[in-house]
């Protein structure tokens, strides 16, 4: 009782229509679209009303449901995990023998007898059948289970998952991501700088400078790809200076 009294207390279920009311019930009906954690207010306007009494339940029974249903998977997913295993073993032994039974032959079918040159023939004159029931039965089959196992993973959102992580581990997860995009792009201007592009390496630091305006790393890399960039341009008047005192005295000639 503790610890569901913990539970309601800490979540702080707002709602869009009634923000001020405080849970009181939650429905277990799969197929609803309704809200599944909800209010009085939700109920005295008849939300859940055609299932209320055989999936609607008081919130302080919504932890015991959780913790319960939160054992349910690991059974299925081992018997995936077994099931999928048995197969491979399978999968391996056949691909393995058809290995053995039609590859490698060009290196020793001079060295056959003729009894063996006879069954190699049976073997290559079924091949085009064994390749059709292949293509079909297994090739289209494993793309197909492929398929259904990649939409099977987005209809479920599992790359957002977000109940698995704590909010502290959430903030460092993304202050270790922003920290990992900072240096990428710092070696991406870099790079750029080594390129002798230093337009879009300046770009790169001055977005970066945006978070981090104090970090001298950044602000060097800046200066170098300015340097450049300013001995590049000061190299192109030198060479238009000289074009233009060579066509100079040529015209003087």
């Amino acid at each position: 009782m503790k610890q569901n009294f913990q539970f309601q207390q800490k979540q702080g279920f707002q709602f869009k229509d009634h923000p001020q009311e405080p849970a009181l019930f939650w429905c277990k009906q799969a197929y609803c679209q309704v809200n599944r954690v909800f209010c009085l207010v939700c109920q005295k306007e008849k939300k859940h009303i055609q299932h209320f009494n055989e999936d609607v339940h008081g919130f302080h029974e919504l932890l015991k449901f959780l913790s319960e249903k939160s054992k349910y998977p690991k059974d299925l997913i081992s018997e995936c995990q077994n099931q999928f295993g048995f197969t491979i073993k399978s999968f391996d032994k056949l691909t393995s023998s058809l290995s053995y039974k039609f590859c490698g032959l060009e290196d020793i079918i001079n060295k056959l007898q003729n009894y063996q040159i006879l069954q190699v023939l049976d073997s290559f004159v079924q091949f085009d059948e064994i390749r059709k029931h292949t293509e079909n039965n297994i090739i289209a089959y494993l793309k197909k289970f492929q398929k259904i196992l990649d939409d099977l993973y987005n209809l479920l959102e599992l790359h957002l998952i977000k109940y698995q992580m704590i909010e502290e581990q959430i903030t460092v997860n993304q202050n270790e991501l922003q920290k990992g995009l900072h240096l990428f792009y710092d070696l991406l201007g870099i790079s750029l700088n080594i390129r002798n592009k230093q337009i879009e390496a300046l770009q790169i630091f001055d977005k970066l400078l945006l978070d981090e305006p104090y970090n001298i790393e950044i602000m060097y890399q800046k200066g170098n790809s300015l340097k450049k960039q300013l001995n590049v341009r000061f190299n192109n008047l030198i060479k238009q200076d000289q074009s233009k005192t060579c066509f100079i005295a040529l015209e003087n000639r």
